[in-house]
């Protein structure tokens, strides 16, 4: 399939751009939520298991192969995620657990 024959034939000239600019975005959204779920910008909570360590170190490792083969920044995709704001922080940190 033609991509841009495709959305040459959808969208007209003028929204076109703005169509392949949200396709883009989305692309890159997803790639900084296989990022935040593959912690990588931070590294494993202390006390785990072993077999737990192993489990998490290998979904880190492959979040990381993953944005290398799409060529994207990690630090990049950090600015794409929502933080929440201060009303909304129920004092959980990002495993569901108080303090």
């Amino acid at each position: 399939m033609n991509l841009k024959a495709w959305l040459a034939g959808i969208w007209p000239r003028e929204q076109r751009f703005a169509v392949v600019e949200q396709y883009r975005l989305l692309g890159k959204l997803a790639q900084a939520d296989i990022a935040l779920r593959g912690s990588v910008w931070n590294g494993a909570p202390p006390g785990l298991k072993p077999w737990d360590a192993g489990v998490f170190e290998g979904r880190r490792q492959m979040a990381v192969e993953i944005l290398l083969i799409c060529g994207s920044k990690a630090d990049e995709l950090f600015d794409l995620v929502p933080r929440p704001s201060e009303a909304e922080d129920d004092g959980r940190n990002r495993y569901g657990r108080r303090g």
